[in-house]
């Protein structure tokens, strides 16, 4: 293999000291300053919030009672021959049958609760959106500064190359190895820019910033040591598709209790005013109730129907509950890899790689390695680079998707260590 000159050392090591180290550029924000700002502009949580309200609208106009209805009538009146004014007026309330009033407002009570949990929903999308998207982007900035680092070195390999004669078969393969390799790399680092400027638009869609900020996250150590019974018990109380289904069982019963009402008529009382002066005056007050016979119609079949949805909506409870379970059981299986990979691959893994690299180019540039070795050591460390970050992002995944499960937002961030400076 050949040999370098030793102002190739005098290169490279200036090309490495003039990568841009992890110094933050512009705006710089934390993942929980995004949450909170994400929460404050979100439109999603916006509609949210009108939804609760209207459906805190409807429940009280659905205990309204009805308005009443006023009549006035007048005209002439003749009784042998004479003649007279007559007129009348009168005035009728609606009641609806004891009970429905109430049932109304129990089944839209529901409604107002199911509003209330799709918005703690929405808030938990936006939160944990938020937290996926933050390490996303942060792992893809990392990613793009190690290929930065990679083009870099090379591109001066290549230049050096380029200056020496290639005599043999050996030495033109080499060149070509490196301008494969460079533009394999080239390739891979324009793939993570793209990427990650994919990542800021959905993570902007959030946030609604005129330009790109620098995002800060705190990597992971170690991982929390969780109970998966007390999980199980937090998922029972607080599971927010379990808390829904809950609830629809609830309006269901309750739209059943309802529809046994219907057989039953509302009923109007009126009171009745009227005069008539023909030409002696003569005065009538009287007051009556009216309502409907349920002769043909007692609403038989549709509490029928009633009653098998109930059934149906206890079948579906069950079911999510069992979902809830399944789910829990998958996660925190996956969360135990994540978490335990973080052990095998840990943060410090990427200072042993540029510790790595370092001892690679001086002996490179000494010819005590081939570009052969060299090249297999720099994919190791890309490598090594992906699964490190990579592990850090699928136990803040695992962790999050647990706590989506127990409608929780207690993310717990470690402690911001110099290395996310």
């Amino acid at each position: 293999m050949f040999r370098t000159v030793p102002s190739f050392a005098v290169i490279l090591l200036a090309v490495i000291i003039s990568i841009p180290s992890h110094a933050d550029t512009g705006r710089t924000f934390d993942v929980p300053q995004l949450i909170t700002l994400a929460l404050k502009r979100s439109e999603l949580l916006t509609a949210h919030e009108k939804l609760v309200e209207a459906s805190h609208l409807a429940k009280d106009q659905s205990t309204a009672w009805q308005n009443p209805a006023i009549s006035f009538s007048a005209g002439n009146k003749s009784t042998t021959g004479k003649k007279g004014i007559s007129y009348e007026a009168g005035i009728t309330q609606p009641f609806y049958f004891p009970g429905k009033q109430k049932l109304a407002g129990d089944i839209a009570g529901v409604h107002e609760k199911l509003a209330g949990l799709s918005m703690a929903e929405a808030r938990l999308f936006v939160r944990y959106s938020i937290i996926r998207l933050s390490y996303q982007h942060a792992i893809a900035d990392e990613l793009s500064r190690h290929l930065e680092e990679r083009v870099k070195r090379f591109r001066t390999i290549k230049q050096y190359l380029a200056s020496r004669p290639f005599p043999s078969p050996k030495k033109r393969m080499e060149k070509h190895i490196v301008e494969m390799k460079l533009n394999l790399l080239a390739k891979n680092l324009n793939e993570v820019r793209a990427g990650k400027d994919s990542i800021w638009a959905k993570l902007n869609l959030f946030l609604g910033m005129q330009e790109p900020v620098t995002v800060r996250v705190p990597w992971f150590k170690k991982g929390q040591v969780l109970n998966p019974k007390d999980i199980l018990a937090k998922i029972e109380s607080s599971n927010i598709d379990i808390q829904k289904q809950i609830l629809v069982l609830e309006r269901t019963k309750t739209e059943t209790s309802l529809a046994r009402f219907l057989a039953y008529p509302d009923f109007s009382f009126s009171i009745l005013y009227r005069e008539d002066r023909v030409p002696d005056v003569e005065r009538f007050i009287g007051a009556g109730l009216s309502f409907n016979l349920p002769l043909w119609n007692r609403f038989t079949s549709g509490i029928k129907s009633m009653e098998a949805t109930v059934e149906s909506e206890k079948a579906m409870t069950s079911l999510v509950r069992r979902e809830a379970e399944q789910s829990l059981m998958t996660t925190f299986i996956e969360y135990e890899i994540s978490r335990k990979n973080l052990d095998i691959l840990p943060l410090s893994m990427l200072d042993e790689i540029h510790t790595r690299l370092a001892d690679a180019d001086d002996s490179f540039n000494r010819g005590f390695i081939d570009l052969l070795t060299y090249g297999e050591v720099e994919t190791q460390a890309f490598d090594t680079h992906l699964a490190v970050l990579g592990t850090q992002y699928e136990f803040v995944d695992k962790y999050a998707a647990l706590l989506i499960l127990q409608g929780s937002e207690d993310f717990v961030f470690p402690p911001q260590a110099a290395k996310n400076q």
